[in-house]
């Protein structure tokens, strides 16, 4: 974005590289495969990872604003809620959706089973606060219980906001491309973890916020979470090893009794080898 107007890369994946994809339960969607395409042919030093039906309260865009990121760091935030969907009528104006936002809209500081906790580093939020934490933890002891590390790292909607430097991305070759999409977004902050970068939380008042919607068939079939704890237990036994395979094939890949060959991304992750259509959108600020 400059004092010209905005930028934005649009990129489409087609049917057809849809259909190349390993999909046991019939999903129509994979989402987390979509944003790894749009990682693997990013830009900028950061990624944002976000969804079309969330807002940001006033404070957490002011804190990205400051562009005063970490550079070996990822972050998470709270997630809230607006009451209603925020309506886009053909009457309305980026003032009304941002005046109906502010007004409409509460949080979940105790979103179970993701709880926010005392341990967790928090980032301040609000220009003159003081900072909660200088360093985040980067690693923990060997003989650190999985239950203990969870009270440090906030993962709740990491699909929804989860932001760190493009090469951490790079690094641990994005969200895990599991034939699902419920739990698996939160598996990321265990990912980055394993490769060696820290995590901070926003502080109270930098909220992202979700509207509200009728969920789609895409969850059904998920992994229940405990499952998906086992691999994030194994992420961080792996290191910089997590989330990366070896070369087997896709093809006679089946079962329920297959799902450990999923926990690692092959070369080809975010539909590396595909040729997408990119498209470049400006407007101009008025």
């Amino acid at each position: 974005m400059s004092a010209e107007g905005v930028t934005v890369r649009v990129l489409t994946i087609s049917q057809e590289h849809h259909e190349t994809l390993y999909n046991p339960h019939n999903l129509d969607l994979f989402e987390l495969v979509g944003k790894n395409a749009a990682a693997r042919r990013a830009r900028g030093s950061y990624l944002l990872f976000t969804n079309p039906d969330n807002c940001w309260s006033d404070q957490l865009g002011q804190l990205l604003g400051r562009r005063r990121l970490k550079p070996n760091v990822f972050y998470t935030a709270i997630r809230g809620q607006v009451r209603h969907d925020v309506r886009a009528d053909k009457g309305s104006s980026a003032d009304s959706m941002h005046h109906y936002v502010t007004r409409h809209h509460f949080a979940h500081y105790q979103d179970s089973p993701w709880e926010v906790t005392s341990q967790m580093p928090r980032v301040a939020c609000i220009v003159g606060e003081p900072p909660l934490a200088d360093q985040p933890p980067t690693f923990f002891a060997a003989n650190t219980s999985f239950a203990d590390i969870q009270k440090w790292v906030h993962r709740n909607a990491s699909g929804d906001f989860f932001l760190a430097p493009r090469r951490m991305v790079l690094q641990a070759r994005g969200y895990p491309e599991v034939p699902q999409n419920l739990h698996v977004d939160g598996m990321m902050p265990f990912m980055a973890m394993s490769h060696g970068y820290g995590h901070l939380f926003m502080g109270p008042g930098c909220i992202n916020l979700h509207q509200p919607h009728a969920r789609s068939g895409n969850f059904r079939h998920s992994v229940p979470i405990w499952t998906l704890d086992e691999i994030n237990v194994h992420f961080l036994q792996l290191g910089h090893l997590a989330n990366h395979r070896p070369s087997e094939a896709r093809e006679g890949v089946e079962g329920e009794g297959k799902r450990e060959w999923y926990q690692w991304n092959d070369k080809n992750w975010g539909l590396g080898s595909a040729q997408l259509r990119d498209e470049v959108l400006t407007s101009e600020c008025g």
